[in-house]
Formats: C-alpha cells, sequence, structure tokens
C-alpha cells in the first residue's frame, strides 16, 4: 500500500524535456508543468549570471569569458541560446492544447509566490488538505522570504541588482534576432519591448 501511495505522488522535475516525450516515458497518464521565461529576460540574465562567475567551465560562461565585448558575449549567448528557446516556445504552444499540461510563467512565481505554487500544485493533484503542507515547503525557494543580504548575494537572482534596459534592447535589437524574439515573446504571451 505504501508503494503504490509512494507511486501515486512520484514527481520528478526535468528541464528541456516535452509532455510528449513524458507520456511516452511513463506510459500512464501524467500532469506536466511548464514553466517559461520572457525569452529576451532569459538571455539577459544568463549574461549577467555568468559575468559574476569566476571559474564555471559550462559553456554559457565560456561564451560570456571569451568575447571580446558585451555585444559580442550577447550575440553569441543569443545564437547558443535560441534552440532551447524555441523548444520552450514550442511546447508552450503543445501545452496550451493539452488538457494534462500547465503553463506557468517564472515571472508568477516573483509577482505572486503562494498562489502560483498553489495554482501548480492543485493542477497536480495535491489534495486541499496536504496544500498548505507543500506550500509551506516550498516557500524556501521564495526569493521575497530571503533576508536582504541573503538576496543581495544570490548569484541567481538579476532583477533590482541591474538596469537591465540597455541590455535587453541590444539583444531585441540585433537584426539577426529580432524578429524571431518579437514572435517567440508575442506567442509566450508577452509584451513586445523593453
Amino acid at each position: 500500500e505504501k508503494e503504490r501511495e509512494r507511486d501515486k505522488w512520484s514527481l520528478f522535475c526535468v528541464t528541456h524535456i516535452n509532455a510528449t516525450t513524458v507520456k511516452e516515458t511513463t506510459g500512464r497518464p501524467y500532469r506536466f508543468v511548464h514553466v517559461v521565461r520572457d525569452p529576451v529576460q532569459a538571455i539577459v540574465s544568463a549574461y549577467l549570471y555568468e559575468k559574476q562567475q569566476v571559474n564555471t567551465h559550462d559553456r554559457y560562461h565560456r561564451i560570456v569569458a571569451n568575447a571580446e565585448n558585451e555585444d559580442t558575449a550577447l550575440r553569441d549567448l543569443t545564437e547558443f541560446m535560441m534552440p532551447g528557446l524555441r523548444a520552450m516556445a514550442q511546447q508552450f504552444e503543445m501545452s496550451e492544447n493539452d488538457h494534462n499540461a500547465l503553463n506557468i510563467k517564472l515571472e508568477d512565481f516573483a509577482a505572486d509566490f503562494r498562489d502560483t505554487a498553489a495554482r501548480m500544485f492543485s493542477f497536480l493533484g495535491v489534495p486541499p488538505q496536504d496544500l498548505d503542507r507543500f506550500l509551506e515547503v516550498a516557500a524556501k525557494q521564495d526569493i521575497h522570504g530571503q533576508k536582504a543580504d541573503e538576496f543581495a548575494h544570490s548569484n541567481h537572482v538579476t532583477d533590482g541588482k541591474y538596469d537591465k534596459t540597455p541590455l535587453l534592447k541590444k539583444v531585441l535589437g540585433d537584426s539577426r534576432f529580432e524578429e524571431e524574439l518579437k514572435l517567440m515573446k508575442h506567442a509566450l504571451g508577452y509584451s513586445c519591448c523593453p
């Protein structure tokens, strides 16, 4: 009985996977939460995050660290991230037409973490009597609950630390990506320009 209950609530979290793969992999009914982010904001945040890093050896960091200047770093990072951003937009569209999938914007967590987490957990089938317990555990991830010094030293949080507007304009103004990024932002429900 315990194993059946555990299996009922088994959840796994992955990045860059789509609902079709989940269905094919599990071979059973599924619920799928797809978290999206404004693609231009994602590029700029990745750039700012990697700029803060000293000794990371992943591809994102190498692009930023080895670029001759900011414009080159943003261009190369955008080019590198475009396949993943395209996949995000494609999955968003597929999820909109799948009653087993829920799209949530990352910005919704920042705007109202508790409500967004409750919506997600409810969609995943967490019983109402267990919802508060799930929300209590999840609350540790809410950036608004962090102390000021934790927030200030978090490399993962770039909002409120930088004026991103010039960088957002550079990314969106790059003629190689401008049209596709604008279409992507529109498809994901984001306003066009910073």
